[in-house]
């Protein structure tokens, strides 16, 4: 098990632990911010600010740590993904059947887009399960149709926990029209 998959299943349980804890750092230095604006006590201020900022500070942070480990695994993926895309392609199903068109496919999954200026106000919608066999091995992957351009592919892969529900990318291609 690679130290990627170890942090894939270190986020995606410790997840919900981690902005529990954010949430309360910085709820409890909220409270004693605003209990020292009340009480005018003088002895009371330094410990409370920086109580507060303590806690903005380890919420932020939560934050921030979460992001970089999705982005983590996600790149871990791409790199995976672009690994057996570039051996030899044996086949290609998707739900289960034979992919006629599977070299114009292959083509169009090596040009996967994972930059920011490829996300629009749309959705992943209709899904589709694709497995590659490669020489270098099995490529199993879902897709998804978006939601407002039926030529645009939402890639999922399901290797990690992580992204098995955070795209790592998209594609064109119009050679799954037909499934």
């Amino acid at each position: 098990m690679s130290i990627i998959h170890i942090v894939d299943e270190i986020f995606y349980f410790s997840s919900p632990l981690l902005v529990g804890i954010g949430i309360i750092a910085w709820v409890v230095g909220l409270i004693a911010e605003i209990k020292r604006r009340r009480t005018k006590d003088i002895s009371e201020r330094a410990p409370a600010r920086k109580l507060f900022f303590a806690g903005g500070i380890i919420f932020t942070g939560t934050i921030i740590l979460m992001f970089l480990m999705v982005d983590v695994v996600k790149w871990q993926a791409r790199k995976e993904i672009g690994m057996l895309l570039v051996a030899e392609i044996t086949s290609v199903q998707v739900n289960r059947q034979a992919m006629a068109n599977s070299v114009q496919f292959v083509t169009d999954m090596r040009k996967i887009r994972n930059s920011i200026d490829v996300y629009h106000h749309s959705h992943p919608t209709k899904n589709f399960e694709v497995m590659i066999q490669t020489s270098k091995g099995n490529l199993k992957l879902n897709l998804a149709r978006d939601s407002g351009y039926p030529q645009e592919y939402w890639i999922f892969y399901p290797s990690y926990k992580v992204t098995s529900s955070n795209d790592i990318g998209k594609i064109l291609t119009t050679t799954l029209d037909e499934y």
